[in-house]
């Protein structure tokens, strides 16, 4: 409750995550609580974060209510008058969600959907200027386009401008992602001592591990697992330890089983085992991140008709892309 007396930060210079972390519920608290949850939500360093960028709502409720248990009583107060419930601080409440077959679904549905109005194969090389619209090379023709969309990650996006507007290149180029090895692990489970009664965990920097945390899938989504199985979902790497994704598949499994055995009492082998590697996964709206965002939104209106999607801008998971992607939409239906 010590957090309701601590006064709101006056300085609008962009602070890292774990700073503000510190000074509203203490170093410890930031350690153990808040480093394995960006981790695990951003595969990043708490210390680089910008708290703006990754939890614009954490920001708000100091700046607005003078720290986080004030504004989560009001918010509370405020849904209890309209009569639903309220969120926690880092936003709005909801459930994970996903398929019987995992999200990949959806993009199959979606291009079913749209099969005949995407081109394939169709590698963009680059994107330049043509009188009033844009002109796409791909590897052996090119077309001309009134506005373009472009979904790609950041660095990719870089690629594709530079032809374009060098300046935007580069400022989309120095936004840095994070990596991440994903080991998928099916054992009986009469091979389980745990009860596995929750969503899974996370687990600290400072406990030195190479596992940043381990998702239960199968209790999150039963469908996603045979009668008598137990699906885990663990991640390796992120910014604090990119090196370990360059490690082959088989030792990345091998670690993944060493760091699980003893926290869920394993004593069994894997009866299924996958292995996904993904570099530059996920983008690092590191300090800076909005004072970079602000310049290429700049350089976007003042070329005009070229509109960015994707998740290295303003929100890393589905929802915020999705909700870009609408946004982009209507401004230009507006246009």
């Amino acid at each position: 409750m010590g957090e309701m007396f601590i006064p709101p930060r006056k300085d609008n210079t962009p602070e890292s995550i774990h700073n503000f972390a510190s000074r509203r519920i203490g170093h410890e608290a930031a350690d153990i609580l808040i480093d394995p949850m960006v981790s695990g939500i951003f595969g990043g360093d708490s210390h680089e974060l910008e708290l703006g960028s990754c939890f614009p709502v954490m920001e708000e409720m100091e700046k607005n209510h003078g720290g986080l248990i004030r504004a989560m009583i009001k918010k509370k107060k405020e849904a209890k008058a309209r009569g639903k419930k309220g969120g926690g601080p880092a936003g709005p409440s909801g459930h994970l969600t996903s398929f019987k077959g995992g999200l990949y679904t959806l993009i199959e549905h979606l291009e079913s959907l749209l099969k005949e109005h995407i081109k394939y194969p169709a590698e963009v090389k680059t994107i330049t200027k043509y009188e009033n619209g844009y002109n796409l090379e791909y590897s052996q023709s090119r077309e001309i386009f009134d506005e373009v969309i472009i979904s790609t990650p950041s660095y990719i996006s870089s690629d594709l401008l530079s032809g374009l507007d060098q300046e935007l290149s580069r400022l989309l180029s120095e936004i840095p992602y994070s990596s991440l090895a994903v080991v998928c692990q099916g054992f009986r489970l009469d091979t389980v001592d745990r009860t596995l009664d929750g969503f899974g965990f996370l687990i600290p920097h400072n406990q030195n591990m190479n596992v940043l945390g381990s998702i239960w899938t199968s209790v999150i989504f039963p469908e996603q697992a045979p009668d008598g199985y137990a699906l885990f979902r663990t991640m390796l790497g992120g910014a604090k330890n990119e090196a370990i994704v360059s490690e082959s598949e088989d030792r990345l499994a091998a670690i993944a089983r060493k760091e699980l055995e003893p926290i869920l009492g394993l004593n069994g082998e894997p009866d299924y085992e996958k292995v996904i590697k993904w570099k530059h996964a996920i983008p690092q709206y590191v300090i800076g991140h909005r004072k970079r965002l602000e310049k290429i939104n700049r350089r976007l209106d003042e070329i005009g008709n070229i509109y960015l999607a994707g998740n290295a801008f303003t929100g890393i998971g589905l929802n915020d892309t999705i909700k870009r992607s609408h946004n982009i939409i209507e401004s230009i239906k507006i246009d």
